[in-house]
């Protein structure tokens, strides 16, 4: 069959080409894009070829049906028909068309380069997504409540145009049936709730305002708590409320955990403890605070809480210890704790019952342990005897398997003291126990030995002397130091200000505690302390300074004189420190270099301490449970320093005794060196073989400096002094201070220069000092590094003997009336006692009917005399007094009722010339 070809004009001309009928321009432009076949005919003109024609006219016929153009679409999904065709801008439309297109919610098709929507997928759209017109006809609220539920359960949106906004059709009439079956008809005031001008069922919610209020928590907590226990809200009237039922069940919570834990502030106050002293027991049961647990008190920074029992058991075994101290005899003690926690044997004719208590009165009745520690080990036994109770029941020990008693007495859970004493007592009484039971169910090789478990190797690193070097030089950096602890304290005394005026919620400023950092590093620079001591730094008087009513401003401005830094180091050395491990007195020293820094940053963490926490009697603060220095304290205070640096007080502690053994090592001295290994070893696990030090020659001696105590006074440093420096220490200046003194006593003082026995003192202290004048000087420097070093002990604390303990010729006196004594400052607390008891002795002299007592009473307390003025001397009449009862005038005025007629009579004492 040929193909059949017609005429353009034929196509739209004749009724019987309906079928395929089209403008002339239409059939140019099919032919012009090659979309028709036509051929030109021999008259001239062109002819369709009418299949080609045909099949186009069926395929656009077809699209047609089944698609929308793009501005059709558009039009359907707004559903908005225009009077104007240039009303509707497609271009707004066209893109998110696109888009839709591409993600494949719209389906398309092309033909002749055209693309075109099906309408099935037009459809389907509609179907599948609402548009915010009908959502808001059909939701009983406005534009603003319609938001809130679409962000609260965060609804996606599809856009068509900025102002032709869908979402997913089932979600959102979901929500908007839910939200308006809480909408009562306006006849049903009585039972609902007027919001905004609707009636809303409100029996099963709060608002949330309410709901907040009702928990008691800011704005901030509520928010944190509906993320943790996942509140949901529903919207009414524009206000989200939430069910009551969840928040009923958090109120209760929250009131259960108020009368089951106590907060930091309610523990402090129950066991008087401060920050860093919190029982071990408590800091393991301690919790994270829950959010809901906040409402209970809104505006405090609380971090933990901690059980009411483990607290209530605490201060129940402290008002028990109180007890305790007060009974001499170890074993009445121990049962008398017992019988106050009820603690009791199901049997006390029991065989294991017999044996525990025969056990422990024997470690009892035989410990060496001190007054002051043995109530810790009455009640570790005490408790050793509950688990033991607990764990028997109605059975003997004999009777049970290793495994069990493995499983009960030997776990993670039993401290690791209690596990040893549980040891001790079954290796105690193993045969006994093998005799009870022949079976042999027990065999004391399968039992756990504490001592043999893994245990983690300690830390024996010190730091290198350069990095302590370093950090001696970055810690003693006045200026940058005081201007940023000034900076931080007026921070912090300014919050505190603030928290006590304020009624709501206050702004706080961030602050490190850079006081206290300050103090901390600087104590550790010259005193290897524990952690535990060196936060005990105590508070210190700042009457005693040469300026009034100091504050940080005038700190700002200027700086302590050497003089009153003095003043402040010396205050704390009058301290009655002692370790909290042992109770054992804990000398503190302060070196020259460290002086003024240690003594400025004590000034402000006083004016701090003074104004923050009135009652707290320590300076160092870091407002933590455990009073830790912890990492965002080191970060800031650190800055700028050495980035790999890590300050550690352990560290620290085993650098400084390290330094010390190698001094001493090097100085020839390894007697003493081994004494101070020993003491490295007792805290830290220490072998002399694992100090590796290199310290350069010329550091030795300012190493010294740092590290030994040198508050030596009387007349044997000051030759020493001569010989090394040709020092003649400011002659006119001590020459008042003693002229000062004489003045004050009077004639009392003058009988130095009548009293036999003196001439014969001084010939002693003559013989002394040609000895020392005599030396060389390497000689000389030698025995100052032992003054220094303590490595010259007398018979008595705080005095040193020239010539050595095992070497003593004078064994009948008292080595501070010795000539060949060297006091140090912390012997001027037992002289001015002495001193004092001996002048209320001579106000009475006549009373006294020995002679030869009397003589000796003249005698000593014109050497103490003596001792005074050098004091004097040394450490200035200010500082001397403090450890006088009344000060000065009060000793003055006693001096006065001394008979100085008597005083003369009976100073007669001669030294036997073969004892020098």
């Amino acid at each position: 069959m040929s193909e059949k070809f017609v005429s353009f004009t034929q196509i739209y001309k004749n009724p019987m080409y309906a079928h395929v009928k089209t403008s002339p321009n239409k059939l140019k432009r099919l032919k012009k894009e090659g979309l028709i076949e036509v051929i030109a005919d021999s008259d001239g003109k062109d002819k369709v070829v009418l299949s080609s024609l045909e099949k186009y006219v069926q395929g656009e016929k077809k699209v047609f049906e089944q698609c929308f153009t793009i501005g059709q679409a558009a039009r359907k999904l707004i559903s908005h028909k225009y009077r104007f065709k240039s009303e509707f801008k497609l271009e707004t439309y066209k893109n998110n068309i696109f888009n839709l297109m591409n993600r494949g919610i719209l389906k398309s098709v092309t033909f002749v380069n055209e693309t075109y929507i099906t309408k099935e997928s037009v459809n389907q759209f509609l179907l599948d997504y609402i548009s915010r017109e009908e959502a808001l006809e059909k939701l009983n609220a406005g534009n603003i409540t319609f938001g809130k539920i679409l962000k609260r359960n965060n609804v996606n949106n599809i856009y068509v145009s900025q102002h032709h906004i869908f979402y997913p059709r089932q979600i959102v009439e979901s929500l908007i049936e839910e939200y308006n079956l809480n909408v009562l008809p306006d006849n049903t005031m009585d039972t609902g709730t007027l919001i905004r001008g609707k009636v809303y069922n409100t029996e099963l919610y709060y608002s949330c305002g309410e709901a907040r209020k009702l928990l008691n928590l800011t704005k901030r907590q509520w928010n944190i708590l509906r993320k943790e226990e996942n509140i949901t809200d529903t919207i009414l009237g524009g206000i989200r409320h939430c069910l009551k039922e969840p928040i009923d069940q958090l109120r209760a919570h929250q009131q259960k955990l108020k009368a089951e834990y106590y907060i930091s502030d309610e523990v402090q106050e129950l066991l008087g403890l401060q920050y860093h002293s919190s029982h071990s027991k408590i800091i393991d049961a301690r919790k994270k605070v829950p959010t809901v647990f906040r409402g209970i008190h809104p505006q405090k920074r609380i971090e933990y809480i901690y059980p009411k029992s483990i607290v209530n058991e605490i201060v129940q075994e402290n008002e028990l210890k109180e007890v305790v101290t007060t009974i001499s005899d170890n074993i009445d003690a121990y049962e008398y704790v017992l019988e106050s926690l009820e603690i009791k044997f199901h049997n006390s004719n029991s065989f294991t019952c017999k044996e525990w208590k025969k056990f422990v009165h024997r470690i009892l009745r035989n410990t060496s342990e001190s007054v002051e520690t043995i109530h810790y080990t009455i009640f570790r036994y005490a408790k050793c005897t509950g688990i033991l109770i607990e764990f028997l029941s109605d059975k003997e020990l004999y009777e049970l398997t290793s495994n069990h008693i493995n499983l009960a007495l030997f776990n993670e859970t039993i401290p690791f003291r209690y596990q040893v004493i549980f040891y001790s007592f079954i290796n105690s009484i193993y045969n006994k126990l093998i005799e009870k039971n022949k079976k042999k169910l027990l065999k004391l090789a399968r039992i756990i030995n504490p001592h043999e478990k893994e245990i983690i190797p300690k830390d024996k690193s010190i730091y290198d002397y350069q990095d302590y070097k370093s950090l001696f030089n970055f810690a003693t950096n006045f200026p940058l130091h005081k201007r940023n602890a000034i900076e931080d304290v007026k921070k912090q005394m300014n919050q505190t200000v603030l928290t006590q005026n304020a009624s709501g919620k206050i702004k706080r400023q961030k602050t490190y505690n850079y006081d206290s950092s300050w103090l901390y590093v600087l104590v550790h620079l010259n005193n290897a302390w524990r952690h535990k001591d060196v936060i005990r730094f105590p508070k210190i008087d700042l009457t005693e300074l040469s300026v009034p009513n100091i504050n940080l401003d005038w700190l700002e401005q200027n700086d302590l004189c050497y003089e009153d830094a003095r003043r402040i180091i010396h205050q704390v050395m009058r301290k009655d420190l002692r370790t909290t491990k042992t109770n054992a007195t804990n000398r503190f020293f302060c070196s020259k270099d460290v002086t003024l820094s240690l003594a400025t940053v004590a000034v402000i963490c006083e004016l701090r301490r003074a104004a923050t926490t009135p009652k707290y009697e320590y300076l160092i603060n870091f407002n933590t449970i455990r009073n830790e220095f912890a990492s965002r304290h080191k970060s800031t205070f650190f800055k700028g320093f050495n980035a790999e640096f890590i300050f550690e007080n352990r560290k620290m502690n085993r650098s400084l005794l390290s330094y010390t053994y190698y001094l001493l090592v090097k100085k020839g001295h390894s007697q003493a060196a081994l004494e101070v290994a020993q003491r490295l070893r007792a805290h830290f696990d220490f072998e002399t073989t694992n100090i590796y030090i290199f310290i350069p020659e010329e550091e030795l001696n300012n190493l010294t400096h740092q590290l030994f105590i040198r508050e030596h006074f009387g007349y044997i440093p000051d030759l020493f002094a001569e010989v090394l420096f040709g020092n003649k220490d400011d002659r006119e200046k001590r020459t008042k201070e003693i002229l000062t003194v004489k003045q004050m006593f009077g004639d009392i003082y003058n009988i130095e220069c009548t009293a036999g026995f003196l001439n014969t003192l001084q010939a002693e202290k003559k013989k002394v000092s040609d000895m020392i004048l005599s030396m060389g000087f390497e000689e000389a420097a030698d025995y100052m590094f032992k003054l220094d070093a303590q490595l010259l002990p007398s018979k008595e604390d705080d005095v040193q003997c020239l010539i050595g303990l095992e070497n003593c010729i004078k064994h009948n006196i008292a080595c501070r009336n010795c000539p060949m004594s060297v006091p140090n400052f912390y012997a001027l607390s037992s002289l001015a006692d002495s001193l004092t008891n001996r002048v209320q002795q001579l106000t009475s002299l006549e009373k006294e009917e020995c002679k030869t007592e009397k003589t000796k009473i003249a005698n000593i307390f014109s050497i103490e005399m003596d001792q005074w003025i050098k004091a004097t001397e040394k450490f200035g009449k200010e500082i001397i007094y403090k450890f006088v009862e009344g000060g000065s005038q009060a000793l003055k005025e006693k001096m006065k009722q001394i008979s100085v007629a008597d005083l003369n009579e009976y100073k007669t004492y001669n030294i036997n010339k073969s004892e020098v």
